[in-house]
């Protein structure tokens, strides 16, 4: 499998094990996804219209803390999805390279 973002070789962040967290974007705490050395902004990709059949209520990712997400029970698919990770670069920025989580 292969993505359009760069992952170092040995990156702890591979697109085979993606952990989500929170990272601080505009000195607030954002939840996203990390994988080679950037994030992926979740928050972001929803307001672009990134997840239109996540099935659950995407507020979610505007909240300072993961718990509302982690409570939807979907977590797994949401970046899995080819059309975000192995697409070509999008036309909007939704990556980070903040890494302060």
């Amino acid at each position: 499998m292969t993505t359009w973002i760069d992952v170092p070789t040995n990156s702890d962040f591979s697109i085979y094990n993606l952990p989500y967290g929170m990272f601080m974007r505009d000195n607030k705490p954002t939840p996203g996804v990390a994988i080679g050395n950037s994030i992926i902004d979740l928050n972001a990709c929803a307001k672009v219209g990134l997840f239109p059949d996540i099935g659950f209520d995407t507020s979610v990712f505007e909240a300072n803390v993961l718990n509302n997400f982690i409570e939807c029970g979907k977590m797994r698919g949401v970046l899995l999805d080819p059309i975000l990770l192995l697409s070509s670069p999008p036309k909007v920025n939704y990556m980070s390279s903040e890494r302060k989580y």
